[in-house]
């Protein structure tokens, strides 16, 4: 196993959020974004998206507006409604965490948003997806995925075959193990769409842990992903 890249996730620990409730969680309200500017994957235009990621989402208007479910924001909560890549609404003090580890900006997005009950500053995280994950990126035939339901491992022929899964309801199935080419070990950030995974290097990972409301997935979670390099 590859120990270098973990996955992040809203923590629903009541011993981290101080409350047994659910995570604190802030929903978008600006007009418009969840059609316009940030609509569901199956809308998107693709080839467009990865020749010019930038302009994709600096036309999201600025700031966003927003609204807290519990009166008293934290450092990292869910946003919503969900979309793939946005994962989640964070303060100036996750922002810092970014900067002083210089993560490539191609790699994470900030949005600023306004909650209307801080003076402090806040913004929506995007990790932009990494690639498209043609055949040439993605090692498939060594690629486990496992069946939600019976637990069955999956392997397909290739993203194509994933995709005609997807799109014909086959099999409810999550990532077990993903193998990538080594040129993508030197990334902070790897958002595999095709998957619903995003990875973060160690040293990101790690520093995020430190942040409220950050959980990190851990190899006795079931739902835990291996990501491993190979050339």
């Amino acid at each position: 196993m590859d120990s270098l890249y973990r996955e992040v996730e809203i923590s629903w620990e009541p011993a981290i959020l101080g409350r047994k409730s659910v995570p604190q969680a802030v929903k978008i309200t600006t007009h418009g974004f969840f059609t316009e500017f940030y609509p569901r994957l199956i809308d998107w235009d693709w080839e467009l998206y990865f020749q010019d990621k930038s302009a994709f989402y600096d036309r999201i208007p600025t700031p966003l507006q927003g609204r807290l479910d519990y009166k008293k924001p934290i450092d990292y909560m869910k946003v919503y409604y969900f979309r793939p890549g946005m994962e989640a609404c964070v303060s100036e003090s996750v922002k810092k965490h970014f900067e002083s580890l210089d993560v490539d900006r191609d790699q994470y997005r900030l949005i600023p948003i306004d909650l209307g009950v801080s003076s402090s500053d806040f913004y929506v995280l995007f990790y932009p997806f990494t690639s498209l994950f043609e055949e040439s990126d993605v090692k498939w035939s060594k690629c486990i995925f496992t069946d939600r339901f019976s637990y069955e491992e999956i392997v397909f022929r290739g993203k194509d075959d994933f995709i005609s899964n997807l799109l014909n309801h086959q099999k409810d199935v999550r990532a077990k193990r993903i193998v990538l080419p080594s040129k993508y070990r030197s990334y902070d950030v790897i958002n595999m769409w095709h998957s619903g995974r995003c990875f973060l290097s160690e040293r990101l990972a790690s520093s995020l842990s430190t942040i409220k409301g950050v959980e990190i997935v851990t190899p006795d979670r079931k739902t835990f992903c291996e990501l491993v390099f190979e050339d």
